[in-house]
């Protein structure tokens, strides 16, 4: 079996051990704010389009945001806007995830969700974007990969992401509504590849490439491993594992589709130790 040098890991692997999202579970309020977030209530007016919910995916409380008609202008619908505080991290995330429900009033209704990562020299060093628009009515998990190539490489400093209610045709997507929860960085457990005591994850290879790439996977012992292709809006593109792997090493290979594009695309691999993230840039 091979060892895992502390110094390899760290040239090697892109992920780190991140702060979790503050308040991302929205446990906590002020009114009707949720901490370490803004919103767009009017609370003179007693107008409120976020309000904490009882329908949780966890713990007590979730953020619910309805589009409600302006309490001044009649017929005028005024969206949910529901944005984090700049949130302090040391490394790069791969992805923001959490949980969801979404209930849009037609068809043109879309649940807008944006991440934007600033560096140290209050540059955008990293952005995702992802729109969601069939009706949700339990929670299902979403993922916002952040793609940095259009930075200039320096270390991140904060994230922001937010949330928000769009419709071409404004005044029918009164009543729509999302509910969120566990908003969180690179999934549940934000964890460093250092302590991923399941075993070893390899780089991708070739690195960019014009077809199949391989990333070898050694497992410590026997794991229940879920390994999944997602494209920079957080679509599954492909699903390479799902089940129990032994000990030892494997094999993982992505042979995109012709219809996929070419472009970044990231590989979360998953288990009961955590989520490691592996980026693939193709190239035809």
């Amino acid at each position: 079996m091979r060892h895992l040098y502390p110094t390899l890991l760290a040239t090697c692997f892109s992920t780190a051990l991140f702060a979790q999202v503050p308040n991302g579970g929205f446990e906590n309020w002020t009114g009707n704010v949720p901490n370490s977030w803004s919103v767009n209530n009017i609370a003179p007016l007693n107008f409120y389009v976020v309000t904490s919910s009882a329908d949780a995916h966890s713990g007590a409380l979730a953020a619910r945001g309805e589009v409600l008609e302006s309490p001044i202008s009649a017929g005028q619908a005024v969206p949910p806007t529901l944005q984090s505080l700049a949130a302090p991290v040391t490394q790069d995330p791969a992805a923001v995830q959490g949980w969801y429900k979404f209930s849009p009033t037609q068809a043109t209704t879309q649940l807008v969700i944006g991440v934007t990562v600033v560096d140290v020299n209050s540059q955008i060093t990293g952005f995702g974007t992802l729109l969601l628009t069939d009706a949700q009515a339990s929670y299902a998990e979403f993922s916002v990969p952040i793609d940095y190539s259009a930075g200039a490489s320096d270390p991140a400093a904060s994230v922001t992401i937010s949330f928000l209610i769009s419709d071409n045709v404004p005044a029918n997507s009164i009543g729509s509504w999302f509910l969120l929860d566990d908003i969180s960085f690179d999934g549940a457990q934000a964890i460093s590849e250092l302590e991923w005591s399941t075993g070893e994850v390899g780089m991708p290879y070739p690195m960019p490439t014009n077809g199949a790439s391989t990333i070898d996977l050694t497992l410590n012992g026997d794991e229940r491993i879920r390994v999944d292709v997602l494209d920079a809006s957080g679509r599954e593109v492909a699903q390479l594992v799902d089940g129990l792997l032994s000990a030892g090493t494997h094999r993982l290979v992505w042979t995109p589709a012709d219809e996929v594009a070419d472009g970044a695309y990231m590989v979360r691999i998953r288990s009961a130790a955590g989520v490691v993230t592996r980026r693939i840039v193709l190239l035809r």
